[in-house]
């Protein structure tokens, strides 16, 4: 259940404007993310180990402090991924 599967697919870019608040921001990397927990892929497999989960999303990894929203509170000093788009499936 705690053992996750990761594959991402990253491409390098140019800040979006739309979240840049016209501010002088450096290219960013941003990923299609899908992860899937062990449980998932061994249901597959038709062995049950637990409660399957996926999630998938687009992020912005590492991105700039500057470009977060305040009310998110960002800490200085720390790393910081931005989903755009993030969706969990879990099932019962």
């Amino acid at each position: 259940e705690n053992i996750d599967l990761e594959v991402s697919v990253h491409v390098r870019v140019g800040f979006p404007e739309l979240l840049s608040d016209k501010a002088d921001l450096p290219e960013v990397d941003i990923a299609f993310v899908f992860r899937a927990n062990l449980a998932s892929l061994t249901r597959v497999l038709g062995t049950d180990t637990g409660e399957p989960g996926i999630e998938f999303g687009l992020v912005i990894r590492d991105c700039p402090k500057a470009a977060i929203p305040t009310k998110l509170g960002p800490k200085e000093g720390m790393e910081h991924d931005l989903w755009l788009f993030k969706a969990t499936i879990e099932f019962g």
